[in-house]
């Protein structure tokens, strides 16, 4: 059995940081164009149907004895059973980290380094990225507890700070186009709460016990970092011109003002989005060299490296930023939503059904 290295408070507070930057950044401008005033709405509806997807991870990770998820299910069903779980989840990864690290170098060069060329901040970026994932879980797990209380702390600066500006009644009337852009919100929601799946994928290197409590916790922490910053922004700018902003939470930094002359803290976002970004890109892959059966370290870090350059390569197609956003609303968002649910139902079918007993004993 793997050894067990960080703690379950650990990993929570580093899917925290995954999940959020997620939710917090890139998932915004997508709630806000499809349902508008009602994005936030759309968050407390699909409240409900996270915890109880949770609750279903919950029983998976009882059911697995706290082994790594593959090997568990090779164990009892062969190896074409672990393959059929393992290549989408491969696949999610590899998108996740190429979408992470296109939208944060893309940031970085509009915001403030515009004479650095992009793949000259995506390739450093990626970099320091590999560097954390070849150290292991252990060095992203203690560097994600040193971020998490500034990115917090800093979050509640800016909502705080920008009470002054914002209107709550602009929050109302719900739903004067229907239910409809609500519902067609959910499933960029759903995808973000599917990312919590990551956490059947470290359990093996988790000491202490996983409790049910916490889990659910998370859960809603989550949804309190995506309604907080659609709240804060369509009560600042109104629905509709929220609608139209690429980056809505990074506006929100440029609203701050104390007193008359202290004002351009919107520097202090760059913490936040850099930590999240980091701790997402280097967890995800480290998971994907953990998933792959090698145990020498040189192979894993081959792996990595190989990954790395695919993802970088990617990341040099000629796709402007109009495209790229289309990229993810149209196939991005919807297909990962789609593959994970697909590994929602096939894991839990393994969890849940007897083993096949050829595959018990090997």
């Amino acid at each position: 059995m793997t050894k067990r290295t960080i703690t379950p408070l650990q990993a929570y507070m580093m899917l925290i940081l995954v999940i959020g930057v997620n939710n917090h950044v890139i998932l915004l401008p997508f709630l806000l164009e499809t349902a508008k005033r009602d994005s936030w709405m759309a968050v407390v509806i699909m409240i409900i149907p996270a915890l109880l997807w949770a609750l279903l991870w919950y029983g998976m990770i009882k059911r697995s004895d706290r082994l790594p998820i593959l090997h568990w299910i090779r164990m009892r069903y062969g190896t074409f059973a672990a393959m059929i779980v393992a290549l989408p989840v491969l696949l999610l990864l590899l998108a996740s980290i190429f979408v992470s690290l296109r939208d944060t170098a893309m940031w970085t060069h509009v915001s403030y380094l515009p004479l650095t060329p992009l793949s000259v901040i995506g390739a450093t970026f990626l970099l320091l990225c590999v560097l954390a994932a070849m150290a292991g879980i252990e060095s992203i797990a203690i560097i994600s507890g040193i971020f998490l209380p500034g990115v917090v702390l800093l979050g509640y600066f800016v909502m705080f700070t920008n009470f002054q500006f914002k209107d709550y009644s602009l929050l109302t009337p719900l739903f004067t186009h229907g239910i409809g852009p609500t519902m067609q919100a959910l499933p960029y929601l759903g995808e973000a709460t599917g990312e919590l799946m990551l956490l059947l994928f470290i359990q093996h290197h988790v000491k202490g016990p996983i409790r049910l409590m916490p889990l659910l916790s998370v859960v809603l922490i989550l949804s309190g970092l995506t309604i907080g910053p659609l709240m804060g922004s369509i009560s600042l700018f109104g629905p509709f011109e929220s609608a139209h902003l690429r980056y809505p939470a990074f506006e929100q930094w440029r609203m701050v003002m104390i007193g008359k002359f202290i004002s351009h803290l919107d520097f202090l976002s760059i913490y936040q989005w850099l930590s999240g970004a980091f701790i997402r890109i280097s967890l995800m892959l480290f998971i994907l060299s953990d998933i792959i059966p090698l145990k020498q370290r040189r192979y894993r870090n081959g792996i990595l490296i190989g990954a790395a350059a695919l993802i970088m390569g990617v990341s040099l197609l000629e796709l402007s930023d109009m495209e790229f956003m289309q990229l993810l609303k149209q196939v991005y968002y919807p297909s990962l939503f789609a593959i994970w649910i697909l590994l929602t139902a096939l894991i839990a079918l393994f969890a849940f059904l007897p083993a096949a007993k050829k595959e018990v004993t090997s």
